[in-house]
């Protein structure tokens, strides 16, 4: 083997070594890389925000680490949400005090969001996001969509569209572990 040739195949091995521990040092990585904060993923950090309840209190979600959380994004007027609303309080009724369960009106107002759920006898916290910023940030296409994140505060289920009480059960399951 000539000089040439074996400066060429150490370099290819330091750089396919390179790669490797970048790979394995990047597996553990907590955020996504660069700005893509405003790009849920699975696996990574879900994006913080800050929302008010139906009582006037600020709710952050980073506030809530340490305890496995479900977001369900939804409006009033979307049928395969009001479809799902029986399901979502079956799981805060089950689950609430081992998860914090959170539906996110987006859109709509006060009065409306507490009048369907007082109509309806919903019991479970709802989040107001009024002015839709969180629904951007989160990049809601449709709803409803559903984000189920674990105690170190990642996402570990995303699920867009209307969800059975036994696909949620899964889902909470995994943010459980």
């Amino acid at each position: 083997m000539s000089t040439r040739h074996f400066y060429f195949l150490a370099a290819a091995v330091v750089f396919i070594l390179f790669l490797v521990a970048a790979l394995q040092l990047s597996g553990g990585q907590a955020e996504p890389p660069g700005d893509l904060e405003a790009r849920p993923q699975l696996g990574y950090l879900a994006p913080d925000f800050t929302l008010r309840d139906l009582e006037g209190n600020q709710v952050t979600l980073s506030s809530l680490r340490g305890k496995a959380v479900f977001l369900n994004f939804w409006a009033t007027w979307c049928q395969y949400c009001v479809e799902e609303m029986p399901s979502l309080q079956e799981i805060h009724d089950r689950y609430g005090n081992r998860m914090a369960v959170y539906a996110i009106n987006v859109g709509e107002s006060l009065a409306q969001v507490s009048g369907f759920l007082k109509k309806n006898g919903y019991t479970f916290p709802v989040l107001l996001d009024e002015d839709e910023a969180v629904a951007r940030r989160y990049l809601i296409r449709g709803f409803p969509t559903s984000f189920f994140i674990d105690a170190r505060g990642v996402i570990v289920e995303l699920v867009p569209g209307g969800m059975t009480t036994e696909q949620m059960e899964q889902a909470v399951q995994r943010a459980l572990r």
